[in-house]
């Protein structure tokens, strides 16, 4: 049987009123810190758990936080999904996981975001069309629900009612060029499918800035769609060793790449030995999001990993700041990729590579 307000104040020697101010954390100088513990204790002991329903019926906000996340195949989407849910689990709430089909009219999904009466909406959607999310996000404003982006690829204005936090994809990717090209390398190619573009910027603002004026870019195929990881998984692998093959044949100078991500990477390790080179004698590799295997590989991959765990805390501390009844300026962070140097990048060597003439058929 489910336990009750009424159970609680019984418990707690206290009023109906005084326990939903409590469970419902709302401010109050009446309630003394002590009574407030009390309050929570008892509720925790029992095993009280609010129904947001039942909230939502008389019109006021549910002790309920939606996380939109947009289900991929991709190992870092899904970690940085888990690791968020984690992260606001001990902020009282109950917490609701979904989906937005951006396909939908802007009030069909500002009707589902609301539904319910969230008292915050948390997005985990690096959209590439982040325009939209300004008018969601007023919506949700005005109808009194924080919001708060906490993985974006650039931060919105200042003015745009939400808290947020941005992963500087852009400056990763370059530092990702940088430490090749301080090893020595000036013949870098870059290994991508579409949706990348902070990578492929990065790859030529850096050979820019260094005076490089050769680009060796090799197109990975369209995957299939999202729903089947382990497929969608092959698929890119696949695609960056096919890409991986035909760059290097068509341009066995280049020494270097920088390929989309981990999987991609794999790929192109691949090709690379079965062109009967070496990584990272005759061509050295670095990926994206340290995935677990990246360092368990017959040669380890260099790659760069997204700081999740400080993204998803940033965006805990500030809504509970909100929640908490903070209304100064929407707070804007900016975290950074960090490069984990293993033994696939290496400096280039000074004498020549030849390739064998087997096909790689990964």
């Amino acid at each position: 049987m489910a336990v009750t307000q009424r159970q609680i104040a019984e418990l707690a020697d206290v009023s109906v009123n005084t326990v939903s101010l409590v469970l419902r954390h709302v401010p109050d100088r009446i309630v003394s810190s002590a009574t407030r513990q009390r309050i929570l204790d008892i509720a925790k002991e029992l095993g009280y758990r609010p129904n947001p329903h039942a909230r939502a019926l008389v019109g006021a906000k549910a002790p309920l936080i939606r996380i939109v996340c947009r289900p991929w195949d991709l190992y870092i989407s899904n970690v940085k999904g888990a690791s968020l849910v984690s992260a606001f689990d001990n902020l009282g709430r109950e917490l609701s996981v979904c989906n937005v089909d951006t396909a939908q009219d802007l009030e069909h999904i500002v009707d589902a975001l609301l539904w319910g009466s969230p008292e915050a909406v948390v997005f985990q959607i690096p959209w590439r069309d982040e325009d939209l999310l300004v008018p969601i996000f007023q919506a949700l404003h005005d109808e009194g629900t924080h919001a708060v982006l906490a993985d974006c690829s650039q931060l919105p204005p200042a003015n745009v009612p939400c808290d947020a936090v941005s992963l500087d994809r852009l400056g990763g990717a370059m530092v990702a060029m940088n430490h090749l090209i301080e090893l020595g390398h000036r013949h870098i190619g870059l290994v991508i499918g579409r949706g990348y573009q902070s990578r492929r910027k990065a790859y030529e603002l850096v050979l820019a800035q260094h005076g490089i004026a050769e680009r060796f870019i090799a197109e990975i195929g369209r995957a299939p769609s999202v729903g089947d990881s382990d497929c969608y998984q092959a698929a890119v692998a696949l695609g960056g060793a096919q890409a991986t093959e035909r760059l290097l044949k068509d341009n066995p100078s280049v020494t270097a790449l920088m390929c989309e991500s981990d999987i991609a990477a794999l790929g192109a390790m691949r090709a690379v030995h079965q062109l009967g080179l070496r990584v990272p004698e005759d061509v050295a590799l670095i990926g994206f999001h340290n995935e677990p295997w990246t360092q368990f590989l017959p040669v380890p991959l260099s790659t760069m990993a997204e700081p999740v765990n400080e993204m998803c805390e940033l965006s805990r501390r500030f809504l509970a700041q909100r929640l908490d009844g903070d209304t100064g300026p929407w707070q804007r962070a900016k975290v950074s990729y960090e490069l984990i140097v293993r033994e696939s990048s290496g400096p280039p060597l000074d004498g020549g590579k030849s390739i064998k003439a087997t096909s790689a058929r990964p």
